[in-house]
C-alpha cells in the first residue's frame, strides 16, 4: 500500500469509530452523559519537553482527557483510543504524526469539531504546561494557555482542571450558539469558527 491508501483506509476506519463513539457515549453512566449534539473533541498526547519523561506526559494526557469528559460538554476521544481503532499498518504510517497538519487530518477523519494539543516540560524548578484548543474544521486556535507552577506533581495535577475548563469553554459555547442559530433557521449547525 502507498501512504495515501493507508491514510484513506485510516480515515474510513476513524469515521466508523467516530459513529461508534457517539453511540457508546449515549450509553455511558450519569457523569458521562452528553447531549446528542455534543461536539467531538480529540485530546492528542501531550508532548514531553525538556526534563519530562514520556510516562509523565502520558499520565497528564489521561488527566486532561478525564477533565474534559467530566465537564460533560464534549464527546471525548483520546489518542490512545484512536491507536486502538487503527490497524497495525495504519498505526505504523500515522505513528509519527505530531505536526499540526497531521493532527488536523486525523481530527477531520474522525468528524471532530475540536482537538487539544499541548506539551509538558520543566524550566528550572517549575513545570510548564501548554494546552491549545483548535477548531478542526477552520484550522484556527480558539484558545491557548500556559501554566507555570512549582515543580510539584501534586500541585500540577490540582491545577489541570482549571486549565482544561478555561480552554474548552469557548469551543463548547461557540458550538451551542451555532446549534441554536441552526435550530432557529431549521438547518444543520454550521462548522464552528473562532470570532
Amino acid at each position: 500500500y502507498g501512504a495515501e491508501t493507508v491514510l484513506l483506509e485510516a480515515c474510513v476506519t476513524l469515521r466508523k469509530a467516530a459513529s461508534a463513539a457517539l453511540v457508546i457515549s449515549t450509553l455511558l453512566p450519569a457523569g458521562a452523559a452528553r447531549a446528542a449534539d455534543a461536539p467531538t473533541l480529540i485530546v492528542f498526547d501531550l508532548v514531553p519537553e525538556k526534563g519530562v519523561e514520556r510516562g509523565a506526559a502520558n499520565l497528564l494526557t489521561e488527566i486532561v482527557i478525564n477533565e474534559v469528559n467530566r465537564l460533560g460538554r464534549y464527546t471525548v476521544i483520546g489518542q490512545k483510543d484512536l491507536d486502538k481503532m487503527l490497524t497495525w499498518e495504519q498505526n505504523k504510517q500515522l505513528k509519527g504524526c505530531s505536526d499540526t497538519s497531521c493532527l488536523i487530518q486525523i481530527a477531520g477523519a474522525m468528524g471532530a469539531s475540536f482537538y487539544i494539543e499541548g506539551s509538558l516540560g520543566v524550566m528550572g524548578d517549575q513545570f510548564v504546561v501548554t494546552l491549545k484548543l483548535m477548531d478542526a474544521q477552520k484550522v484556527k486556535i480558539l484558545e491557548r494557555d500556559t501554566l507555570i507552577l512549582e515543580k510539584n506533581e501534586g500541585t500540577l495535577v490540582k491545577a489541570i482542571p482549571g486549565l482544561v475548563k478555561k480552554i474548552t469553554t469557548i469551543g463548547a459555547d461557540q458550538h451551542a450558539k451555532a446549534a441554536a442559530a441552526a435550530a432557529d433557521n431549521g438547518t444543520a449547525a454550521p462548522a464552528v469558527s473562532a470570532t
